[in-house]
């Protein structure tokens, strides 16, 4: 799974992209308004909207941003200006703000270094679980308390809590939602 990085100016443009690269496999670690709130140290790709860099010093923050990891750049019109300025501050793709939803993803994960996103299920596969941390992961897909999972596999609750935890760990998550939003995903990506 490509964990992303996203800076856009606008709250509603921010909001919908996430959700719509959240929706094709996408992880989105970072959603932010503004380069003053800084990077995740965890991304695969860094996504900016070249409005977010209004107020600041363009070059610095590509610059930053290219040592965390390969930034994709989204600007109002691609030209040979821009895109020479950018790319020698260490932006790897210039794209259009208009670009469609399905050819942005499949640059992000180009530029992540996965290939086609076409491949996005085996992606989703990369934590290295165990077998019963496989087991614990669709049963939590399928909406099911750690107590009901800790019965159906004969085990303690707390060696369930116990798993739940490496998971957490292994696929980097933070609160519920996000564990169960990947317990789905890993789910779909096995089918």
């Amino acid at each position: 799974m490509v964990n992303v990085d996203l800076f856009a100016s606008m709250p509603v443009y921010l909001y919908g992209l996430t959700s719509a690269l959240s929706r094709r496999g996408l992880r989105v670690i970072g959603a932010k308004e503004s380069a003053a709130e800084g990077l995740s140290p965890h991304s695969d790709v860094v996504v900016v909207d070249v409005n977010v860099l209004q107020g600041c010093d363009p070059a610095d923050f590509i610059t930053a941003a290219a040592t965390v990891a390969p930034v994709v750049l989204m600007v109002d019109e691609i030209g040979a200006d821009s895109s020479d300025i950018y790319t020698g501050a260490g932006v790897r793709v210039v794209t259009s703000l208009r670009a469609g939803i399905d050819d942005l993803v499949q640059l992000i994960a180009e530029t992540a270094g996965t290939g086609s996103h076409e491949n996005a299920p085996e992606d989703a596969k990369s934590p290295a679980l165990s077998q019963r941390e496989e087991q614990v992961l669709r049963h939590v897909a399928r909406g099911l308390t750690h107590g009901q999972i800790a019965r159906i596999l004969g085990i303690s609750q707390h060696t369930v809590d116990t798993y739940i935890k490496r998971i957490r760990t292994k696929m980097t998550l933070g609160n519920k939602a996000e564990l169960t939003r990947a317990a789905l995903e890993y789910e779909a990506a096995l089918t």
